[in-house]
């Protein structure tokens, strides 16, 4: 015998039901072509602004296996950034020398780079580091130095390109 529902949606859900959720329900996941810089969309702005690397670090992180990671969540409770957007912004942080958590939750909030990486989403500092706990067996510093150098190659990126073309672009606004 279930609990009864409230009337909403006709009843619980059972156990089975829960593990096939779909990962719309399971995942906070943004679409980036839903945002904005002024009247442009973030992806033309990017392309515009010689950041179009972020747009192919993007791509190339959807192209990851995240079957690792994925089973450590719970498919109840409230919905979790995916872990393609958290190890996004710790990639970028690492490509843009941020890599405190606090640096990280900054590029989050200001850096445009940062919001095509996590397709708008603004995870705090507590979130990169329950993350970071969550998944410690994995990443490991020889993880992310793969992870980074391949990312790197794929790109055709050096180690200052991130923040040498931020630092162009944003010296010609000014």
């Amino acid at each position: 015998m279930g609990q009864l529902g409230f009337g909403f949606g006709g009843g619980a859900r059972s156990e089975k039901d829960v593990l096939r959720a779909s990962e719309e329900e399971l995942w906070l996941d943004a679409d980036p072509h839903e945002l904005f810089v002024g009247a442009q969309r973030l992806e033309v702005y990017l392309s515009e602004s010689g950041l179009g690397w972020v747009l192919r670090l993007a791509t190339l992180l959807k192209g990851l296996d995240y079957s690792a990671f994925v089973r450590s969540y719970q498919p109840i409770g409230r919905r979790a950034l995916h872990p393609r957007i958290m190890l996004g912004l710790v990639v970028y942080g690492i490509i843009n020398r941020q890599w405190s958590l606090r640096g990280l939750e900054g590029l989050a909030r200001r850096d445009v780079g940062a919001w095509g990486v996590c397709g708008g989403h603004q995870p705090d500092h507590s979130t990169v580091g329950k993350f970071i706990q969550l998944h410690a067996e994995f990443l490991s510093e020889e993880f992310f130095v793969e992870l980074v150098k391949s990312l790197m190659t794929k790109l055709r990126l050096n180690t200052r390109h991130g923040r040498r073309r931020w630092y162009r672009h944003r010296s010609s606004c000014q």
